[in-house]
């Protein structure tokens, strides 16, 4: 259950109030998943909303200026549907933002902690979305000054190529083995409490011929699998299944031990098998590509 702390404002809170309005900049500097597509820009009615909370820490003692509520573009700025002021006072304010709105159901707030959330990252590739986060400190001396929030991808992808070194066949299916799937992400700081051991396992059924020379798409790199951040644990694996132009099957393995999926990269796995059905493993790990100024693509499953 979420936890949210809500601190009401006296009148003579109100009375402290600056009269400007309290707006957001969102960016992402990197690509998302290229299923569905919707726009961040500084102008326009359709790009998504976002949740935001803000807390002052006035006197040392923490205040809630927003309580996690949604921020979205209108007339012309991205704001809350109702209104917040800076304050007239000086003290530092932190802004914790997430994407998609629906992660309020996990997101959780402590007074005097940053806010968590808590995720599972779905099995099914039809079900997983592209959450980000961001975090900004803002002192409110320039109090007409807009908040910038640049948002990170939480997750990690990862994507398959298929090397061809003259074995034809079909390359049924890839399992990779030993991995977490859940955790706690602290807005600002990272994942931590990692849990919930699985397998993944797709099924893509590519047939390989004899004359393909460059690499064959296995898993786009526009549509990655979405995993959890980590360093994969002793034991790791991974896994295919294929079969033969004899029509025989070849189950092969190699360890993946201490291999990493870093936060908001892309890692590429290149998978080529000898003509003595070895299975060779190659990996390179890249951040999402950046994209054109001032405009952010974000692309939701």
């Amino acid at each position: 259950m979420s936890l949210f702390l809500f601190v009401a404002c006296s009148s003579n809170d109100e009375e402290q109030q600056n009269s400007k309005a309290i707006a957001f900049s969102p960016s992402v500097g990197v690509l998302s998943r290229a299923d569905l597509k919707s726009v961040w820009v500084t102008e326009g009615d359709d790009a998504d909303a976002f949740n935001v909370l803000a807390v002052s820490e006035e006197a040392g003692s923490p205040v809630t200026l927003i309580n996690n509520e949604a921020v979205s573009y209108q007339n012309g700025l991205w704001q809350t549907a109702s209104k917040h002021y800076w304050p007239a006072y000086s003290a530092e304010i932190n802004f914790y933002a997430y994407y998609p709105t629906s992660l309020s159901e996990v997101f959780n707030y402590n007074a005097g902690y940053a806010p968590t959330i808590t995720y599972a990252v779905p099995a099914a590739a039809n079900e997983q979305v592209d959450i980000l986060a961001a975090h900004a400190a803002h002192t409110p001396s320039a109090s007409n000054s807009i908040v910038a929030l640049e948002f990170n991808h939480m997750l990690s992808g990862v994507y398959f190529t298929y090397q061809s070194e003259g074995i034809a066949g079909t390359l049924k299916s890839i399992t990779i083995s030993n991995h977490y799937s859940a955790g706690t992400y602290t807005i600002g700081t990272g994942w931590a409490s990692l849990n919930t051991v699985r397998s993944l396992t797709l099924s893509p059924n590519l047939d390989i011929s004899l004359a393909e020379s460059a690499n064959k798409v296995v898993v786009p790199v526009a549509a990655p699998y979405l995993v959890m951040p980590q360093t994969l644990a002793d034991g790791s694996t991974i896994s295919v299944v294929f079969e033969d132009a004899k029509g025989i099957t070849h189950n092969l393995s190699t360890e993946l031990s201490q291999l990493e999926w870093p936060q908001g990269s892309l890692v590429e796995y290149i998978i080529s098998i000898s003509s003595i059905y070895e299975l060779n493993i190659t990996s390179s790990i890249q951040a999402w590509a950046a994209t054109v100024a001032n405009q952010v693509e974000v692309n939701i499953n």
